[in-house]
C-alpha cells in the first residue's frame, strides 16, 4: 500500500481508497466461491467484527442459518448470470451480526471480471430505522383507514381525472355501491345527477386548480344520485390533498334528506302559525278591545272582567306565536336587523312606556338610571324587545311593593351595559346554565302562575349576539337577580 501511494504521488495522482472505508454502507467484494476477499471498515462495524476479520469468511456466514441454503443457491445462480442490480430494486433480506442479532438490509449487486476471475461487488445498507418508519407509516395508514371506515359520514376521494380513489363503508351504504364497484369510476357519472354533471365537471377542475391543501371554508348542500336512480340531499365538506400521484379532491359527505324534510315541515308549520293562527287571534283581540271599550254599549262589571280575561289570554297567545315565529327566523338565519344610531335613553324610554301597565298591575316600581351618553348602532325594535323581556321577567318574579332597577353604564373598551336588577327570589347556581336555552323556565315552584313560554331569553340571546354583543346573569338564591347585556358603542 505504501509503495502504491509512493507510485501514485510520483505520478501526481491521489489515492482515494480511503473513501471506501468512510462510505456509510457496507461494501464487500466476493469471489465465485462466496469467499469475502474485501470488506470495508463500515462492513466490519455494522456486522460487529474487527477490521480485517471478515476477509476469508464466506458471505453465507453473514446470513441467518435458516436462509443460508437458499442464499447459496441464489448466489450460484447469480454467478452464472451476473448483472447489475441497483439499490432499492427489491433485494431485501435479513443479515446476521457476529453477536447473533439479525437486522434487515437493502442490497445492491454488480460484478467485475479481472484476470479471468469473476468478482461480485455487494453493497449492503442497514434499513432497520427505515423499516421502523415503514411499519409506523403502515400502522398509521391502517388507523386512518379504520377511522374512515367506521366514520358515520361517507368519505370519498377522487384524483385529478375525477376517478374515485377512496370509498368507505358509509359511502357504500349511502350510495348503494360497494367499494369494488365505485373505485376507478368517474365521480361525475357515479353520484352526480345528470342535469348537474357539466357544472360539476367545471367546478371540480376549478377546485383542483386552487393552491395545495385548499379547504372549502363552508359546507355546501347539493343533490346526489343513489344507485337505484333516486336523488337525495347531501351536505359535504371539501378539501384537496397533494400526493406523489398528484392532487386529489376529498369530501366528507352527510345525508341530510331527513333534515331537509323536517325543515320543509317546519316551514309549513310556521306558515300555518303565521296565517292561520296569528291573523284570527289579532282580529279577536281587536274585537275584544272594542267591546271592552264600550262600542256595543255599557257592559256589566262581571262581563268586563270576563272580557279582560279573554283579552289577556289573547295577548299571551299572540306573544307565544310571535316568539315561535322569531325563533323560526333565527334558526333559518333570516332574522333581519334594521340598524340605526340611537341613544340608550331612547331605548330605555321606549321600553318603560310599553311595560308601565304591567308594572302597575303587579305593584312593582321601575327605576331607571342612564349614565351613558354614547350612541349605539342597533335595531331599536329588537333591542327594546330584549329590554321588555328582561323587565317583564323581573316584574313577574318581584314581590308586590318592590323595585326593579334599569341601568345603562359605559364600560371600558367602547361598550355599553344595560342591566335589569330585581328583588325577587334569585336563581340557584345549579339552574343558571339553563336560563338561555330554548323552552327553559327556571324559577320558583309557582312558575306556571307567572306564565311565559321559555323562549324569551333564548331569543334575547340571539338578538344580542347578532348585534355582536354579550348577555348574562348574576344571581344568588334569595338575593335577587341582575340580567345584563352589553353592546358595542358607536
Amino acid at each position: 500500500m505504501q509503495q502504491r501511494q509512493k507510485d501514485m504521488k510520483a505520478n501526481n495522482k491521489f489515492d482515494f481508497s480511503w473513501a471506501i472505508d468512510v462510505a456509510p454502507d457496507s461494501i464487500f467484494v466476493v469471489e465465485r466461491s462466496g469467499t469475502i476477499v474485501f470488506a470495508n471498515a463500515q462492513a466490519a462495524a455494522c456486522f460487529g467484527y474487527e477490521p480485517g476479520e471478515l476477509t476469508g469468511k464466506t458471505i453465507e456466514e453473514l446470513v441467518p442459518q435458516a436462509y443460508r441454503a437458499n442464499h447459496e443457491k441464489l448466489r450460484s445462480d447469480y454467478m452464472e448470470n451476473p448483472r447489475s442490480r441497483p439499490m432499492g430494486t427489491g433485494i431485501r433480506c435479513l443479515a446476521l451480526r457476529k453477536d447473533g442479532t439479525e437486522f434487515p438490509v437493502d442490497v445492491m449487486l454488480n460484478y467485475k471480471e479481472q484476470d479471468g476471475k469473476l468478482f461480485v461487488i455487494c453493497i449492503a445498507r442497514d434499513i432497520t430505522s427505515l423499516r421502523s418508519i415503514y411499519k409506523e407509516l403502515s400502522r398509521a395508514e391502517q388507523r386512518v383507514s379504520a377511522i374512515l371506515d367506521k366514520a358515520h359520514d361517507a368519505f370519498v376521494a377522487a384524483d385529478r381525472h375525477g376517478k374515485i380513489t377512496e370509498w368507505n363503508s358509509a359511502a357504500e351504504t349511502m350510495f348503494g355501491l360497494s367499494q369494488e364497484e365505485a373505485v376507478g369510476q368517474l365521480l361525475t357519472e357515479t353520484i352526480i345527477p345528470p342535469r348537474y354533471r357539466q357544472a360539476h365537471s367545471h367546478g371540480f377542475s376549478r377546485f383542483l386548480e386552487q393552491a395545495g391543501g385548499y379547504t372549502l371554508s363552508r359546507r355546501i348542500e347539493v343533490s346526489a344520485l343513489h344507485r337505484d336512480g333516486h336523488e337525495f340531499a347531501i351536505e359535504l365538506g371539501l378539501f384537496s390533498v397533494d400526493t406523489e400521484e398528484g392532487r386529489s379532491a376529498c369530501a366528507f359527505i352527510r345525508d341530510i334528506s331527513e333534515r331537509k324534510e323536517s325543515e320543509s315541515r317546519l316551514k309549513e308549520f310556521y306558515s300555518i302559525v303565521s296565517h292561520e293562527l296569528r291573523a284570527p287571534l289579532t282580529a279577536i283581540r281587536g274585537s275584544l278591545g272594542l267591546v271592552e271599550g264600550g262600542v256595543t254599549g255599557q257592559l256589566p262589571e262581571e262581563a268586563k272582567d270576563l272580557l279582560g280575561m279573554a283579552r289577556t289570554s289573547c295577548d299571551r297567545l299572540i306573544g307565544l306565536i310571535n316568539d315561535i315565529l322569531d325563533l323560526g327566523k333565527i334558526e333559518a338565519g333570516k332574522l333581519e336587523l334594521h340598524l340605526e344610531p340611537v341613544s340608550p335613553g331612547f331605548l330605555v324610554e321606549s321600553a318603560l312606556g310599553e311595560i308601565a301597565v304591567l308594572a302597575q298591575q303587579a305593584s312593582v316600581e321601575i327605576l331607571s338610571n342612564v349614565q351613558a351618553d354614547r350612541l349605539v348602532v342597533v335595531d331599536s325594535n329588537r333591542i327594546v324587545q330584549v329590554l321588555l323581556n328582561l323587565l317583564s321577567n323581573a316584574i313577574k318574579f318581584s314581590p308586590q311593593g318592590s323595585k326593579v332597577n334599569l341601568e345603562v353604564v359605559c364600560l371600558p373598551g367602547d361598550r355599553l351595559r344595560f342591566s335589569v336588577t330585581d328583588q325577587g327570589p334569585g336563581i340557584p347556581d345549579t339552574q343558571l346554565g339553563k336560563l338561555f336555552g330554548k323552552f327553559e323556565q327556571v324559577g320558583t315552584p309557582d312558575i306556571r302562575q307567572t306564565g311565559g313560554t321559555g323562549l324569551g331569553l333564548s331569543i334575547s340571546k340571539e338578538i344580542v349576539q347578532k348585534h355582536k354583543g354579550a348577555i348574562g346573569v348574576d344571581s344568588q338564591a334569595g338575593a335577587g337577580s341582575t340580567f345584563w347585556f352589553e353592546l358595542p358603542a358607536s
